[in-house]
């Protein structure tokens, strides 16, 4: 027994010491991660303080500061937010944690806080929010091998408030994240069991529903403002829209993707991907002019060869413009008839100018030579009848210079040079009869026309109830339909070169 009481005293004592050496050594521990995350912070346009304070044996308290370094997204994000944003933490220290249920590690940091305390007052204003709502806690423990285990909940939220525009029920929020503390780098999840979004003065006939939704990021590494290598994607099993501009309840479940990659000379690769299943009830004519009722529908999108640096400068100067056109927009609703007119001639010369920077910028998006763009969209009916357009276009030149005119110049003297195409067009004569359906005799007359004359050249391919068109173009070779057409790029050229 005395040796047992001896064991425990030791390990009693090493515990004691450790925690000393960990409680003591926290501050300088935790400003050097700091130092690190600041700078990574700063790289994405971002500042990031923290003040360790109230440091006990056991415990200290923190506040983090969080606000933005670029003055464009700065004035556009304070619309929605209180910058800087702060929130408080309580940090154990470790090797071993007691206070919020047992745990080892370095520290162990705790929060608890209304995420209203972060909108900007008219936000806040607007809604009707009290600090009871949006109650988001936090448990964060950061190894000894600098990985940062984070679990995240949110309280349900109910807020029907008859005197504001929106209303938002929702069920808890959950998640967990695991963080690499050197480079911000990680991966993780949120689910959440439902959201409804509705107009209160009529919320079963105008809302927005969706069920069991998660979200899944898996981050490489960070680039710079904001941009990363990794994926992000985003499933929900169902949701429900229902407008009284809709005939009937639109639902469907949906996948969501985003993933960025890079090449071997760190150019970027990002994809887009929108999948839609189980679609039930008639699509509305705000999303397709015409009526055609998918079950499946896909769409997605792939750009190869984006520069990072021409893709951040274009990113920034996108935020400036936001920026100043809001500045604008604010002095034309507020200045007296005769400042309008000179803030008219201000907006005028500030779209001359953007314009021009624009297009300056656009030239620097694209690596030379390693230009892509893939598009793909396919959809299903009830019948199982599918169509489709696919389309890839690569680019084959150096960066262009010069001005609009030197350019349109250029490229109408090589344009047949400089790109591959290949498109794969497959169309249901259901979604034809659907389109034609909303023109009037003459546009129908002339769609006829135009298509059998189509199928008389081969441009157009029919096969039982379906029309097809298949072009793979290179430099100096054109496939159509399987057949070699490459005699015609002469007289395309000319007519190109006509424009």
């Amino acid at each position: 027994m005395k040796k047992l009481f001896g064991l425990i005293a030791v390990l009693l004592l090493a515990w004691l010491g450790m925690t000393f050496y960990i409680g003591n050594n926290v501050e300088s521990k935790s400003q050097e991660l700091l130092s690190n995350m600041q700078e990574k912070y700063k790289n994405m346009g971002m500042e990031l303080k923290v003040d360790i304070k109230d440091k006990s044996f056991f415990t200290s308290k923190a506040e983090m500061t969080f606000d933005y370094t670029n003055p464009e997204m700065k004035k556009i994000l304070s619309q929605f937010y209180n910058l800087p944003i702060k929130m408080d933490y309580v940090v154990e220290h470790g090797p071993i944690f007691f206070k919020n249920g047992p745990g080892v590690g370095l520290t162990r940091i705790h929060s608890k806080q209304s995420m209203v305390n972060l909108l900007s007052e008219d936000i806040k204003e607007d809604l009707s929010l009290s600090d009871k709502d949006f109650v988001v806690t936090t448990n964060a423990v950061l190894s000894f091998s600098k990985n940062m285990s984070t679990d995240l909940s949110m309280t349900p939220v109910n807020f029907n408030n008859p005197d504001s525009d929106i209303g938002i029920e929702s069920g808890l929020l959950q998640g967990h994240f695991n963080t690499d503390m050197d480079t911000l780098a990680g991966s993780g999840s949120l689910s959440l069991p439902f959201v409804k979004v509705f107009n209160p003065e009529s919320p079963k006939t105008e809302f927005y529903h969706a069920e069991n939704i998660t979200l899944d990021f898996d981050i490489e590494k960070f680039i710079a403002e904001g941009l990363y290598i990794g994926d992000i994607s985003m499933k929900v099993k169902e949701m429900t829209l229902a407008s009284e501009d809709f005939k009937d309840e639109l639902s469907l479940s949906a996948n969501i993707d985003i993933k960025i990659d890079e090449d071997q000379d760190k150019n970027l690769k990002v994809s887009y991907l929108v999948d839609a299943e189980h679609i039930k009830g008639e699509i509305p004519e705000e999303f397709i002019p015409f009526k055609i009722n998918p079950k499946k529908a896909s769409f997605d999108l792939v750009v190869e060869g984006l520069s990072p640096e021409g893709l951040i400068a274009f990113q920034k100067y996108s935020q400036e413009i936001q920026a100043k056109s809001q500045e604008l927009m604010q002095k034309i609703m507020t200045e007296n008839n005769e400042e309008r007119e000179k803030v008219f001639a201000e907006l005028q010369e500030f779209q001359v100018n953007m314009q021009a920077k624009l297009f300056d910028l656009a030239q620097g998006l694209f690596a030379p030579k390693k230009g892509k763009i893939t598009y793909n969209a396919s959809f299903e009916d009830d019948k199982k009848k599918d169509s489709h357009v696919n389309a890839k276009v690569a680019y084959l030149g150096d960066k262009f210079t010069g001005s609009v005119e030197e350019m349109t110049q250029a490229m109408k003297a090589k344009m047949l040079d400089l790109f591959t195409l290949d498109v794969d067009i497959k169309v249901d004569d259901s979604i034809l009869l659907a389109v034609q359906n909303e023109m009037n005799d003459r546009e129908k007359q002339q769609t006829t026309a135009g298509l059998e004359m189509g199928i008389a050249q081969g441009i157009v391919k029919k096969e039982e109830n379906t029309y097809t068109v298949k072009v793979d173009y290179e430099p100096n070779k054109l496939m159509l339909n399987g057949k070699d057409m490459s005699a015609m790029i002469e007289m395309i050229k000319m007519q190109a070169q006509q424009l």
